[in-house]
């Protein structure tokens, strides 16, 4: 992941919510589909209002 969008996400996100490191996104690399896709980031969000902040 380009450092100067996390670094844009963080100025919204506290970085401690923004996931980047390889072991943490793994877990985020499956659903219910055959494949697996690893994403670039990942947001935890604080609660339910976080979550709709991002939209």
């Amino acid at each position: 992941m380009d450092e100067m969008i996390v670094k844009e996400i963080e100025q919204f996100i506290p970085s401690d919510r923004i996931l980047t490191d390889l072991a943490e996104l793994y877990s985020y690399s499956y659903n219910a589909s055959f494949g697996e896709y690893l994403p670039e980031l990942a947001i935890q969000p604080e609660n339910a209002m976080g979550f709709l902040f991002l939209f």
